[in-house]
């Protein structure tokens, strides 16, 4: 019989230390640190839009009192290239450490501690449903899962899960939302 760690250490054993080079320091998009995310509201951008902003129309397009300054448009730039790598999927870099991210939080759960293939194909299914998020919002997911936040009594579903990770990510998008309508509105 398989001890309790089991199903935990076969998922573990297939991690790969990551490996980060200065070259990759260099790229523009960077995985965020879920500890050194930007705000989620930044006063020179967010309240530049809110000024600026004459009209809306339903589908999103805006008009925009006048022609942003080259500071303006600097910072808006800035912020949305800060935002970029925050909403972006997660990639085939990631998939390794989400894998036993998802491993583990499962194996806390006493009704989910299955072996060999049953716990593969379970985190292979989860990250299928979770594959449009960004790795630092299904790692904190994780994270509430295992500590009890979400449920300490069941294990999470996919949509519970979907639905945590969606929440945590939402205000970024929003506000990455914003800085590309303010950089791409018309001047009215």
């Amino acid at each position: 019989m398989d001890t309790i760690g089991n199903p935990v250490q076969q998922v573990l054993q297939h991690v790969k230390p990551s490996q980060t080079t200065p070259s990759k320091k260099l790229v523009k998009h960077t995985r965020p640190d879920p500890d050194e995310l930007p705000p989620i509201f930044d006063p020179t951008v967010d309240r530049k839009f809110q000024t600026l902003v004459c009209f809306r129309e339903n589908n999103g397009d805006i008009e925009i009192r006048r022609p942003l300054s080259a500071e303006e448009r600097d910072a808006i730039e800035a912020r949305k290239a800060a935002l970029d790598p925050v909403i972006e999927p997660y990639g085939p870099d990631d998939r390794t450490d989400l894998e036993a991210c998802l491993g583990t939080m499962f194996a806390g759960f006493r009704s989910m501690r299955q072996q060999g293939d049953t716990v593969a194909t379970t985190v292979m299914i989860t990250l299928g449903v979770l594959r449009k998020f960004p790795a630092w919002a299904i790692q904190a997911t994780c994270g509430k899962a295992a500590a009890g936040v979400i449920n300490p009594h069941w294990p999470p579903n996919d949509a519970e899960l979907a639905t945590v990770v969606r929440a945590l990510v939402q205000p970024y998008r929003a506000a990455h939302d914003r800085a590309r309508r303010l950089l791409e509105a018309k001047v009215s």
